[in-house]
């Protein structure tokens, strides 16, 4: 571009609606292609009308949020002032020095800058300050700006004093290029020279731009740090005006702290100081409710260059605690770093398991808070199965031929046990451990019986509770998967029973064994937590770890408490229990649809199973347990369904409130479809026990002699033969109404059956089928 000489003509023209103008600026405006482009289409927008005012806002304009920092931009402590070198100085806090066009709005600016300007489209600002033509030499332009868009023009020095962008005269673009960075171009004697940032500008937030030049080169600066240089010195020649805001177009900026000096300066930006706070200490505790937790909460205060700490930074604590927890807190709540950059507090848990957030905030850091972890868990207290206080003690009466029939092989579900009553009784200071409750289920009664099963019997859950004194057994919510809970109905329940501050002993899948047994005592966002009796204290469980069920207990009122009284079946066997009471209700395993169900009020139905830990050896008798809770006084019938071919050992108990177990066990032999049906005549008395009744059909007695051959209890095939020969003689004197010689014929069966028990036939099945000639005798 060149100076032209010549007659100086000044363009008015009459314009309105700029701020509605769209206007394209070609970011190269130093050509003169460029400007005549622009010249076209400032002359062609209609009826367009330029408002002069030398200061002042334009009422009612629709301003926006309050408008955000760029991250890199540090913040300045104090507003400019004017000085020896400079030529223009614009505040603009509420006013400025220049000739307004079209209507400018002043709006809050950066921290410590008071206000700034907003330039919308057709919105600018002529300055016609004295010592321009002194930027010959060397000189600086610099503001703040907060562009909505790029590719507009942000100021222009000129020969001309004019109201449009004229075809000539330029000597100075500054511009936001379409791409986002800054660029400055001039005019001056030896010809036309730019210089292009490397920089993108962000949109929407507050940039310190800066040009400058002198005898060592030209640069730009972005937030007070070098952003491109050219040893060439790029001056304008001679100017002697200042357009801020381009003619207005394209314009939709806000622009503060404008300076030009005469002298190649960008005022000091000092890098904002950046305070970060990071957790240091104490994340991801697992604590126990009512408690503090074992470590303090550490915070660190530095700086996020040289990572140095930074001391007095107030730190302020909060606790949130799951729903419905009381008496959580944090102490201090409000503390300050010390010289080390440190600051901490300490956390006491509140009265709920579950997880717990504690925040530490404070105003002046990035992120201005972090936050701790902690999962409160129930005060269990733990206790191994592999302790040498008692872990050698024999479990149950197993028998010694078993290599691993103590309790630091088969102790899970005692030592769990033992966990929940301790749970319960700690109140009331009083504490077992495994090896005395082993020893106190022994003396109560408290296994199912060790007869055929030399592993050991199973735990009789509502023993345990009796012995505490301090709990009940929860039949309701104990169960098995895949028997009458489903996957998601198990967790449901642990839910449900933790939220009320009751532990859950879960029979897990184990890692070796089949079964095993963990007590639950709190869920937070990564797992269960539990207190388990062979791999250790507060052991994390993810939640995708299968648990096969569960065994519930809820605290008692009152202290001692009462046992509960209870009607408890137990079976070990390849059969079923179903039990019906007096009103026709139902629990148990419903041959129809081979699942369980619970019909009778409170009642339960489940499944234990102790592995060996160590081997991975599965029980081979597993234990189903049927117990109905303050049973209705009446007739009860109990059903055992046989699912495969062997024997079975069945106990039913009567647990009074004292604690006394009145046990009644029987022996049999059953097959896939076979049912063996009980009478059980429940009294309520306390001290009575329940008598159960075998029925039996002439059908169901020649398959028992039948079974009982096929499993060697009759060793003898004529003996076996012989007995189901009267057994046929004496249904056909019934069906004959030959009561009387029927009678004699069963008796004389049973006389057959005394002769050869310990020779030809098994103790125990000569007393099952002795019962169930019995009933017939009883029932011709």
């Amino acid at each position: 571009m060149s100076k032209k000489t010549g007659i100086l003509f000044f363009i008015i023209v009459s314009f309105t609606n700029i701020l509605c103008a769209q206007w394209e600026l070609v970011p190269d405006t130093s050509t003169p292609a460029a400007l005549e482009e622009i010249f076209k289409k400032y002359e062609s927008m209609p009826q367009l009308r330029i408002e002069s005012k030398s200061s002042g806002t334009i009422a009612n304009f629709d301003m926006r949020a309050p408008l955000s920092i760029s991250p890199d931009i540090p913040i300045p402590q104090t507003e400019l002032e004017w000085d020896a070198d400079t030529i223009l100085l614009e505040k603009f806090n509420g006013s400025t020095s220049g000739e307004v066009f079209g209507g400018i709005n002043y709006v809050d600016s950066i921290p410590n800058l008071n206000k700034a300007i907003y330039l919308s489209q057709g919105s600018w600002i002529r300055y016609i300050p004295s010592g321009l033509p002194q930027l010959e030499a060397a000189g600086s332009i610099e503001f703040f700006i907060y562009p909505t868009s790029y590719n507009i023009g942000l100021l222009s020095l000129q020969w001309l004093l004019t109201n449009i962008p004229p075809r000539w005269g330029y000597v100075l673009h500054f511009s936001l290029l379409a791409d986002g960075k800054i660029r400055y171009a001039v005019w001056n004697w030896g010809g036309d020279f730019g210089l292009a940032g490397n920089t993108q500008i962000p949109l929407n937030a507050w940039t310190h731009v800066g040009i400058m030049w002198d005898n060592s080169g030209s640069k730009i600066y972005i937030n007070g740090k070098l952003d491109a240089s050219t040893p060439r010195k790029i001056w304008p020649a001679s100017p002697s005006y200042v357009y801020l805001g381009y003619w207005g177009i394209n314009n939709d900026t806000f622009i503060d702290e404008f300076r030009i000096s005469k002298v190649a300066r960008i005022r000091e930006l000092k890098p904002k100081k950046i305070i970060t706070l990071n957790k240091w200490s104490g994340d991801k505790q697992i604590g126990v409710v009512n408690k503090p937790l074992t470590n303090p909460l550490i915070v660190r205060t530095s700086d996020q260059i040289t990572n140095t700490p930074v001391s007095d930074i107030e730190i302020n604590f909060q606790i949130q605690a799951p729903s419905g927890s009381t008496g959580q807190v944090v102490n201090p709540a409000k503390t300050s770093t010390d010289i080390n950059g440190f600051g901490q507090t300490t956390a006491t848990l509140g009265n709920k398991q579950g997880d717990y957030t504690i925040t530490a905030n404070s105003p002046v850091t990035i992120p201005p808070s972090v936050e701790f972890k902690a999962c409160g868990r129930l005060d269990v207290p733990h206790y191994s199965q592999l302790d040498s206080r008692w872990g050698d003690i024999i479990y149950d009466e197993a028998w010694d031929i078993w290599p691993w029939n103590k309790i630091k092989n088969q102790g899970c579900a005692l030592t769990a046990a033992t966990m929940v009553s301790n749970y319960y009784t700690k109140p009331h200071d009083f504490q077992t451990d495994p090896g005395k409750l082993n020893s106190d289920l022994i003396a109560s009664k408290g296994y199912t019986s060790s007869l055929f099963h030399p592993s050991g019997g199973k735990i009789k859950w509502d023993v345990v509770a009796c012995l505490s004194k301090s709990m009940f057994f929860d039949y309701a919510s104990s169960g098995d998967k895949g028997r009458d809970l489903t996957e998601q109905g198990i967790r449901n329940l642990i839910e449900t029973k933790l939220k009320g501050n009751n532990p859950v002993i879960a029979e897990m899948k184990g890692v070796i064994a089949e079964h095993h047994y963990t007590v639950i005592t709190a869920k937070c966002e990564d797992g269960w937590i539990a207190q388990d009796p062979y791999f250790g204290a507060e052991r994390k469980i993810p939640f995708d770890k299968e648990i096969l069920g569960i065994r519930s207990f809820v605290a008692s009122p009152t202290y001692p408490a009462p046992c509960t009284r209870s009607l408890l079946s137990w079976l070990s066997s390849p059969a079923e229990l179903l039990m019906t009471d007096p009103s026709g209700n139902k629990t148990g395993f419903e041959p129809a649809t081979k699942l369980v169900i619970r019909n009778i009020l409170n009642s339960g139905y489940f499944m234990d199973a102790i592995d060996n830990p160590e081997t991975g050896e599965t029980d081979p008798n597993p234990t189903k347990q049927l117990g109905i809770p303050n049973p209705a006084i009446g007739t009860y019938k109990l059903d055992v369904i046989g699912i495969a071919t062997g024997t079975y050992t069945l106990g039913i108990d009567g647990i009074t409130e004292n604690g006394t177990v009145k046990e009644t066990m029987f022996k049999g032999v059953t097959a896939a479809g076979i049912i063996n049906t009980f009478e059980l005549n429940y009294t309520g008395l306390l001290e009575q026990p329940v008598i159960p009744i075998r029925t039996a059909t002439f059908e169901s007695t020649r398959k028992d002699i039948e079974l009982s051959l096929t499993f060697g209890l009759i060793t003898n095939e004529g003996i076996a033969n012989s007995l189901t020969q009267k057994l046929n003689n004496a249904e056909e004197a019934k069906n004959k109404g030959n009561i009387k010689p029927a009678q004699n014929i069963l008796e004389a069966l049973i006389n057959e059956i005394d002769a050869q028990t310990d020779k030809h036939i098994n103790k125990d099945a000569a007393e099952f089928l002795k019962q169930d000639i019995q009933y017939l005798i009883n029932h011709l």
